[in-house]
């Protein structure tokens, strides 16, 4: 159901249509409301996680000023000692398209077992 409504918004958004795209939008919004999916929800979890993601960083970053033994001699491969930056900036990098990763493989498998609707959800026919 609504695979139909979307394309049908994407076709009336491009021509410009205002009006159906509204129409069809508040169509999808009951279509939601009937079957209990709500897209906002969709965005907790983020949410959630970046007070989290955020005190995790802060506490690596002021961790790195404090006397800890081992900070200073206990890295590995290129990043000998953990009290100063990153000269190549490989972990950050590494980090993030780790991370990017994570997010695509996660989107892709809820696609595939949802039946890859929009937002991930496949609303089933009463």
């Amino acid at each position: 159901k609504i695979d139909p409504l979307m394309k049908k918004m994407q076709e009336y958004k491009q021509t410009g249509n205002t009006m159906l795209s509204s129409h069809a939008s508040a169509k999808m919004m009951s279509l939601y409301h009937e079957n209990g999916c709500n897209p906002v929800k969709l965005m907790l979890m983020p949410f959630l996680q970046i007070p989290i993601f955020i005190t995790f960083f802060v506490t690596l970053r002021r961790m790195t000023g404090l006397p800890m033994a081992g900070m200073e001699s206990e890295g590995m491969l290129w990043f000998h000692n953990l009290t100063i930056p990153d000269s190549y900036y490989a972990l950050p990098i590494i980090a993030s398209l780790s991370f990017m990763t994570i997010l695509q493989v996660r989107v892709s498998l809820i696609g595939y077992l949802r039946g890859n609707a929009a937002f991930g959800y496949r609303l089933e026919e009463k």
